[in-house]
């Protein structure tokens, strides 16, 4: 088991925990390592999985291998990830996320259960992120500062949300917590209908690797970059240099790609 590389959970009607580490004695455990070969997980079909992982204890290390997440048809899931999670997927380069009808966000804070404040919580090594059909997505990580590094592609499809506040895809809201994704390479969000705008300006001006952005069929989306309070106004330009394609359609609440005073598409 330890040597497992690929594991799938498909069609188990009454299984609500992947993995779960709740009554677990810490001292007994301490040195052990939990799969830590295991490169691809793919769970699909659960209708009652509440979480993929639960209780994780921070004494033991594993999981430090896994390379790709592939999570579907999981329609009791509100979420992917707790932060204490998120800091052991050093080497994560994919993450796919589809039909999980009461997914609220990808990353949790898991009502202060992780306390890990003033950490910079890494996916630097993320290439592609799909999200797709979650109807009740509001955010990638609430109360997170998110910062760019390394994510090269994101897709956002088919999530409608019938709420009436507007959210923002990726959020700065804590100076203490940050997120690094970055040098995405392609985003494409459809059907978004409560998201007002999809990147924070700090985030925006560090994407610099972009070179597709499609945006089509969102309700409520004004704008895709938004604009922090208080931000320098010395910082007021961003530059995609590298950006080749560029749609946007069917946005009827659509006021303006963002509203700076200089914006730069190169070679379009």
């Amino acid at each position: 088991m330890q040597n497992l590389k690929q594991l799938e959970v498909q069609r188990c009607n009454s299984v609500e925990v992947v993995f779960d580490f709740e009554g677990l004695n810490i001292e007994e455990v301490r040195a052990v390592v939990i799969l830590d070969h295991l490169e691809n997980l793919k769970v699909e079909y659960l209708p009652e999985l509440t979480h993929i992982w639960k209780k994780y204890p921070r004494a033991i290390r594993g999981f430090e291998n896994i390379k790709s997440i592939e999570v579907s048809w999981c329609g009791s899931l509100k979420y992917l990830f707790s932060l204490s999670i998120v800091k052991l997927l050093v080497k994560l380069e994919e993450v796919k996320i589809s039909y999980c009808d009461v997914l609220e966000e990808v990353v949790a804070n898991n009502g202060g259960e992780d306390k890990v404040a003033g950490d910079i919580l890494v996916l630097s090594g993320v290439r592609h992120l799909l999200l797709e059909a979650l109807p009740n997505l509001t955010s990638f990580c609430p109360k997170m500062k998110t910062i760019a590094s390394s994510t090269q592609n994101l897709y956002t499809v088919n999530s409608r949300i019938e709420e009436t506040q507007h959210h923002h895809l990726f959020s700065k809201q804590d100076p203490t917590q940050s997120v690094c994704l970055g040098n995405l390479q392609t985003v494409k969000v459809h059907k978004c209908d409560s998201l007002g705008s999809l990147f924070p300006q700090s985030m925006a001006t560090t994407l610099g690797q972009l070179e597709t952005l499609e945006l089509r069929d969102c309700k409520m989306m004004e704008e895709i970059v938004w604009k922090e309070r208080g931000e320098d106004q010395e910082t007021n330009e961003i530059e995609f240099p590298k950006l080749k394609k560029l749609e946007i359609g069917t946005l009827p609440s659509f006021t303006g790609f963002c509203q700076l005073e200089e914006l730069l598409l190169i070679d379009l």
